[in-house]
């Protein structure tokens, strides 16, 4: 997909053309109305930018993990799929073990269980006791992308990430099992998260809206002075909502590229939030800093670059 397919919300500047599609129209009017809602409940004298000036003392940033801060994509061998692996390492049939895969994700996501054991549960009834290789083996297919994506994201991303962590607290709140997340204190990232928050520990995933109450919990903060920042996975930025985030990013920073994702779907995923950022850069543009006498927001006032539907920067707001 085009950079800027969905551009920064703004109300002022976001434009379209005649003959843009009538699906991306729609979303950037829906971005449209929830920017102009957020500048009419600015404080009196405000420059206007809307919720990215309200967020308080109690806020934070509160970011999805993978395909957001990183792409286990990325280091994944063409071709590679974690179910025809294991069950080629395992010897027993695809589609079976598929059917039970699938049948057991809500089981794997919302509970720590282990999962080899979990392997050796399908398998118990199907071939002799997996041997101590093969568990090893079973292991290392199951968070091999997920452990080199945790161990090594973008340095930009780290920076960015670095950079927010001296304004105010962030929390990492992802929809995984066990295995994938067993490398995070291992992350570069993982130093400047003040709460990780696992669905696997919680009991429930977005957008169930127990995961962002966990969270607003555990960092002590008010969803309504926060800010959300995912990839738009499992519907997490409408949970986002409705569990009351006063400031919504799509991040379509990987999905705009790794093919896991159709155009029609980030399109759909974009008319959940308050912007759509698809690169490290425009993210941090939505998030930025700009120190003031009077701040109101982070220390300071955000800035942000206006962006066109092709992706080209048209100056700076301020």
């Amino acid at each position: 997909m085009a950079s800027g397919i969905c551009p920064v919300a703004d109300s002022r500047t976001a434009q379209w053309r005649p003959a843009d599609p009538p699906h991306i129209r729609r979303v950037l009017q829906e971005q449209q109305r929830r920017q102009a809602e957020c500048e009419r409940n600015a404080a009196p004298g405000s420059s206007g930018l809307g919720t990215l000036e309200l967020m308080g003392a109690r806020g934070a940033f509160v970011f999805d993990l993978f395909h957001t801060l990183v792409d286990p994509e990325h280091f994944r061998l063409p071709g590679f799929r974690r179910v025809a692996a294991v069950a080629e390492a395992c010897g027993v049939d695809l589609d079976r073990f598929g059917a039970f895969w699938s049948a057991t994700y809500v089981e794997r996501e919302t509970t720590p269980i282990d999962l080899v054991a979990l392997v050796e549960r399908f398998c118990e009834t199907k071939r002799e006791p997996l041997t101590a290789d093969e568990r090893a083996s079973v292991d290392e297919i199951l968070g091999r992308c997920q452990d080199e994506a945790l161990r090594a994201p973008k340095p930009r991303i780290v920076e960015l990430v670095a950079k927010l962590a001296r304004r105010r607290p962030i929390g990492v709140l992802s929809n995984c099992h066990e295995r994938e997340v067993r490398c995070w204190a291992e992350s570069p990232l993982a130093r400047h998260v003040a709460v990780f928050g696992r669905s696997c520990d919680i009991g429930a995933m977005k957008p169930d809206l127990r995961p962002y109450r966990w969270m607003a919990k555990q960092l002590g903060i008010e969803p309504g002075e926060s800010v959300y920042v995912g990839n738009g996975s499992s519907d997490e930025l409408a949970g986002a909502r409705r569990a009351g985030f006063g400031y919504i990013v799509h991040c379509n920073v990987f999905d705009r590229s790794n093919g896991l994702v159709e155009p029609q779907e980030q399109l759909r995923r974009a008319g959940q939030a308050d912007t759509t950022v698809d690169t490290v850069d425009e993210l941090d543009n939505a998030l930025a800093l700009r120190c003031h006498n009077a701040p109101r927001w982070l220390g300071g006032r955000a800035t942000r670059r206006r962006v066109d539907r092709r992706g080209n920067r048209r100056g700076r707001l301020r």
